[in-house]
């Protein structure tokens, strides 16, 4: 994605997620003895030509960053893109989710160091000893074989094998991981109900989350939720692209089905 079509892309997402946001919900359940765990860290993984792009156009995107972010201006000319995502990217990502996951009794966001496997897994053992229902959003990079949590890439085999996290009370796993699909199984054997992931790289990790959480929190159960938020996102794409002098998001094949859903365990799990 070029840098210098950022803008066009981060404007129409604002104004997309204020229009979900205010859309009523079709149903109200109650979530007061769930905890909503998001986990969101992206290791300052931007770098290379997108760094570049954003040095190039650093003038204007920081104008635009500081009218999103709600921060001045000077606190972002000495940063770089990395910074810039880590420092107030993710924070204001993590509270859009939030906003449309409103209901539960609480949510708990975790990034930066907050967000390492040792403090996640205090915060579920935490959860449990309370008696109450967790359900887990995992906005995190990842391979086939690990996931990765701040500055650690911590792998499928090892939290399987956690003795520790073995019946959790989790309601449902989501994944925006890439290969999230191959690191699966292990939470049903931790007791998920049900959970899903990309079958390769995950394209659609913006506001498919959100949406998600909005369509399971009115009522759908979480299989519909989870293609729904997945083909919201896609129209959004579709659409950013037909608008656009260039194509900014890849919508071939590959990435169509490498971002595919798949599922274990209890796919119309929801509220009751």
């Amino acid at each position: 994605m070029k840098i210098k079509y950022f803008i066009i892309f981060f404007i129409i997402v604002l104004l997309v997620l204020v229009c979900y946001l205010l859309i009523p919900r079709k149903t109200e359940q109650t979530l007061e003895n769930r905890v909503l765990v998001i986990v969101m860290e992206e290791n300052f993984s931007q770098g290379g030509q997108s760094e570049h792009e954003y040095q190039q156009q650093k003038g204007i995107m920081n104008t635009f960053f500081s009218l999103i972010f709600r921060v001045s201006r000077k606190n972002l000319d000495d940063k770089t893109l990395s910074e810039i995502i880590d420092v107030y990217g993710e924070d204001y990502l993590a509270n859009q989710f939030k906003k449309a996951a409103k209901g539960y009794g609480e949510i708990i966001i975790l990034t930066d160091e907050e967000a390492s496997y040792s403090n996640f897994k205090k915060v579920l053992l935490d959860i449990n000893g309370q008696g109450k229902t967790m359900d887990i959003v995992l906005d995190l990079h990842g391979g086939p074989k690990a996931i990765y949590f701040y500055k650690q890439k911590v792998y499928k085999e090892d939290i399987a094998r956690d003795r520790d996290l073995k019946g959790l009370n989790i309601g449902y796993v989501y994944q925006t991981v890439c290969f999230g699909g191959q690191n699966i199984e292990f939470w049903i054997d931790i007791g998920a109900k049900v959970v899903s992931g990309s079958k390769e790289g995950n394209a659609f990790v913006l506001l498919a989350p959100g949406k998600f959480l909005k369509f399971w929190t009115g009522g759908e159960t979480y299989y519909d939720a989870v293609n729904g938020g997945f083909k919201y996102e896609l129209r959004i794409q579709k659409a950013i692209n037909r608008f656009s002098p260039v194509e900014m998001f890849p919508l071939d094949e590959r990435t169509l089905k490498g971002s595919e859903m798949v599922f274990v365990g209890d796919k119309d799990y929801g509220l009751k």
